[in-house]
């Protein structure tokens, strides 16, 4: 690695017609030698280049945001980002010094200088960031990928986290951009990720495997879903309208989750590729039984004359695999390239494959391909700029010999002293997205293992620091599981409980995934002593976090222990009094349909004489009247209410109807579409529904029957707290309906 004088030497070397004395490049010399980010220019064979240089990640992020505000494409060709090399030994002494974290751009030179001069003015007088106060970015991205877990009712948070890693320029523009895809496919807002201006820029950018596999459901979701149980009508549709505006994107490798993209890949091989090999491998992954309904009812149109021949060695050839890379099929040449033998163009073609693709399956194999040639191969090998480009994004600093590319939490958990923790954190980020829970279910699988793996971490700070801040992605492994909560995993489950619960930072965020965690392993059913424990962990948490912003959470874990089985009724009322000790800090705080909601509590868990003890350290803001007049506005309308926890919908339905018996309130509990709950949404004015996923099934079957004309709520928590107070925060639009 060359220092800063040693680079500098060479860079304004021979070669460069540009020369260390002129003035007016010295201030952007002294920050490099400052260590900060900078511009230099570079006159070499009557061409003209700048470079934006800088050595940290974060110095990295920040400078390809200021170049792209000050310079952008108005005066140059500029792109934020890194760039590729040139075939020059200044450009390589760059990549070298940088580690690849440098930008070049050309144009109007004059223009150019003066924004730079006026962008190093503005680094003069930008205040430092305190590094000891500032949140990490991998902190920042923990807390945007927790939120995301939640539900689309904690949209606005995570919008302000990544405005937040925008701003504070701890990401380029292009990864902002991919954090706004994974959010808004992770709260199904399909049409909105269609309309985004950059959404062709993206179909022609390398992406991450998860954000190509967020479009193709976003494709999915507008142009066919409404077609999937008209098979005709959705053959007819993708080959005339999806086929002919997405088919580029529509090249995906490795084990796909959902039930969308595996509905579009079946489509493209019966309908485009005639492929029977590719159809048979889609018909037998694990999915749900309604997708492989669909994926059936498509096979059935693949052409009859074709017939399933074995390849012959001749067609799984080299050649074979050059032309599909040529045609942009490289889900179709790395499949080939698994089973040939390894050889330097193999090796070649792999890296290609990778490149393109960007999944952890395809990197391993490409990895594997170079350590396999010999030494005077390697050799040759890295000659090529690309090979040895991409090589290093994929060791990422590291020993080429030392790396595993991990294929299961398993490994990742084993090789996490291999890496720095947000390396960790990007290698967890794609192995959500490919690796599977049915690999975990597979009764080889050593669960005891992975559990004291995870127990591990906290011997280690390295380790413990990684597990951190990938928790978000292991988390919604288990989360996005199709049967969750799974009675196999509950260990797990406690074990993430532990883990939240041990965190020195708890807010909203962690205390509401506790929240899921308990009603997680309530649904599977605990034993005395397992109950016991998950009790005291939420009590603990609760009484160092015990405040008016946290109500709602404790009062929700309340009604959830209310409404499953009780196999220690002394440590449940326990818990509810060292809840009822701990609020007298806030209690005047709380509004009118907060303190019905701990009325109700106080009797269902009988302790009617301390509610009475208690009621005169409220404030009376609000007469009965004044309240009655709120709700009066809902006179004739029907509320429907659905929440898996009827004791906390029956709750809701008292308190109103106590307020207002003119409305009608349907309450309904099923976990599928049903008729009943078909029939409360299509009657009721007003929707209030009560999950934190959008991928409930219950969840999807309201938002695919509901009213039109329906106003649809969906409060933050699960209880009776939220819903109500979430309804009086409507009650304006209520009143126009």
């Amino acid at each position: 690695m060359l220092n800063e004088r040693e680079f500098l030497e060479k860079f304004f070397g021979k070669d460069n017609n540009y020369s260390l004395d002129v003035i007016q490049i010295r201030p952007w010399v002294k920050r490099l030698i400052e260590k900060k980010e900078t511009v230099l220019p570079l006159y070499l064979d009557n061409s003209f280049y700048w470079y934006g240089i800088a050595t940290t990640d974060e110095q990295f992020h920040r400078l390809g945001e200021d170049l792209n505000n000050f310079i952008g494409k108005t005066y140059s060709d500029f792109i934020p980002l890194r760039a590729n090399s040139m075939n020059h030994p200044l450009d390589y002494a760059v990549r070298e010094y940088t580690n690849g974290r440098y930008f070049r751009f050309q144009g109007d030179n004059k223009p150019i200088f003066d924004k730079l001069e006026y962008l190093r003015n503005m680094w003069e007088v930008r205040p430092p960031i305190d590094k000891q106060q500032a949140t990490s970015v991998g902190r920042l991205l923990r807390e945007f990928y927790l939120t995301l877990t939640l539900g689309r009712s904690y949209r606005h948070k995570a919008e302000k986290l990544i405005e937040e890693l925008q701003t504070r320029k701890m990401l380029n523009a292009v990864n902002i951009l991919f954090l706004q895809i994974k959010m808004l496919a992770e709260f199904e807002e399909w049409d909105e990720i269609l309309s985004l201006t950059s959404f062709s820029d993206l179909t022609n950018m390398r992406r991450p495997l998860s954000v190509t596999e967020a479009l193709l459901r976003a494709i999915y979701n507008v142009e066919l879903k409404r077609k999937k149980d008209h098979i005709e009508d959705l053959i007819f549709a993708f080959k005339n309208k999806v086929y002919t505006n997405y088919g580029s994107l529509i090249s995906i490798s490795g084990k796909v989750k959902s039930s969308e993209v595996l509905i579009l890949l079946m489509l493209q091989a019966v309908i485009i590729r005639e492929d029977v090999t590719v159809v048979n491998e889609l018909l037998n992954v694990d999915t749900s039984s309604d997708t492989k309904r669909i994926l059936k009812e498509i096979s059935l149109h693949l052409p009859q004359k074709i017939e399933h021949i074995e390849p012959q060695a001749e067609v799984k050839s080299i050649n074979i695999v050059s032309l599909a890379i040529l045609k942009g099929k490289f889900d179709e040449a790395f499949e080939i390239l698994k089973n040939l033998e390894a050889s330097w163009d193999r090796t070649m073609l792999l890296f290609q494959c990778a490149y393109q693709i960007q999944s952890l399956e395809t990197k391993e194999f490409a990895l594997k391909a170079y350590q396999e040639l010999s030494q005077e191969e390697k050799e040759d090998f890295i000659l090529i700029r690309q090979n040895k480009e991409y090589l290093e994004e994929i060791v990422d600093g590291h020993p080429v010999a030392h790396i595993i590319i991990p294929h299961d939490w398993v490994s990742w958990l084993e090789n996490l002293e291999s890496y720095k923790p947000m390396k960790n954190f990007h290698l967890a980020s794609e192995g959500v997205n490919e690796w599977t829970i049915t690999d975990m279910l597979d009764p080889e699988f050593p669960m005891d293992y992975f559990i004291e793996q995870l127990y591990a971490c906290y011997d280690d700070e390295h380790k413990k620091e990684s597990l951190y801040l990938s928790f978000p992605h292991i988390l919604t492994f288990f989360q996005n599981d199709n049967e969750w909560p799974r009675p196999v995993f509950h260990k797990v489950y406690f074990v993430f409980l532990e883990m939240l619960a041990l965190n020195e930072e708890k807010g909203e965020v962690e205390l509401s995934l506790m929240q899921n965690l308990i009603e997680a392993l309530l649904q599977i059913g605990m034993n005395e002593e397992k109950y016991i424990e998950v009790l005291n962990i939420w009590k603990q948490t609760w009484l160092e976090t015990a405040s008016y912003s946290y109500f709602e959470n404790g009062v929700s874990v309340l009604e959830m222990l209310l409404d499953y089985p009780c196999p220690k009724e002394a440590i449940r009322l326990e818990l509810f009094l060292d809840f009822s000790n701990s609020i007298y800090s806030f209690i005047k705080k709380l509004n009118q349909n907060e303190r019905k909601v701990l009325q109700s509590l106080y009797r269902d868990f009988r302790q009617n004489e301390i509610w009475t003890s208690i009621e005169d350290h409220f404030n009376q803001e609000q007469s009965s009247e004044e309240i009655k007049g709120s709700w009066e506005l809902l006179s004739g309308k029907t509320i429907g209410i659905y929440s898996l926890m009827e004791s906390v919908s029956q709750r809701v339905r008292d308190i109103i109807k106590a307020t207002n018996n003119e409305i009608e309130i349907i309450i309904n509990n099923d976990k599928s579409g049903s008729e009943s709950l078909r029939n409360m949404v299509k009657s009721s004015d007003i929707l209030v529904v009560a999950t934190a996923s959008a991928k409930h099934a219950a969840t999807i079957f309201i938002e695919q029957h509901k009213n039109e004309n329906a106003l649809y709520l969906r409060p933050k928590g699960k209880g009776s707290s939220s819903m109500l107070n979430i309804l009086e925060k409507n009650l304006s639009e209520l009143k126009e309906m």
